[in-house]
């Protein structure tokens, strides 16, 4: 399955802020800052859902000072989720490198979003996630996923 043939049927079931925390002992102003931002990809085989998770950490003096975690669940159509399916035994998902891309992108932004909120009025407004492209990140032809 290439790329270019695979168009998938799924919805946005959920979204689950598994992190957030934002460190004010940190010298920011005065210092270099990092970004590092991480997907990653679990599937629930009983609900037909593919988890898509962003970390994204901002760093000053190799320490952190804002870092969340948001992960959102989308709800794949059978003939779809079946079309994954990478073995017989149906063991594994093959996600599509497009595909991937598109749920990075889509919780990417989301993430993006909830720290504009969480940090609206704070000291930490200043540090909007900045736009990049997913595809730079999400690299692997298929990203392989146990169920």
């Amino acid at each position: 399955m290439t790329n270019t043939e695979f168009v998938a049927k799924f919805n946005l079931v959920n979204i689950r802020e598994e992190q957030f925390s934002t460190f004010l002992d940190i010298d920011i102003d005065n210092n270099e800052i990092n970004q590092t931002v991480a997907f990653g990809f679990g599937a629930d085989k009983t609900n037909k859902l593919i988890a898509c998770s962003c970390t994204y950490t901002l760093s000053a003096v190799d320490r952190p000072f804002i870092h969340i975690q948001i992960v959102c669940n989308f709800g794949i159509e059978e003939d779809s989720w079946n079309t994954l399916q990478a073995t017989s035994e149906g063991k594994f998902l093959l996600i599509p490198n497009g595909f991937a891309t598109h749920l990075g992108a889509i919780v990417y932004s989301t993430t993006r979003g909830v720290l504009y909120e969480k940090t609206k009025g704070t000291k930490f407004e200043k540090f909007p996630m900045q736009l990049l492209s997913v595809t730079a990140i999400i690299k692997e032809a298929h990203i392989k996923i146990a169920i």
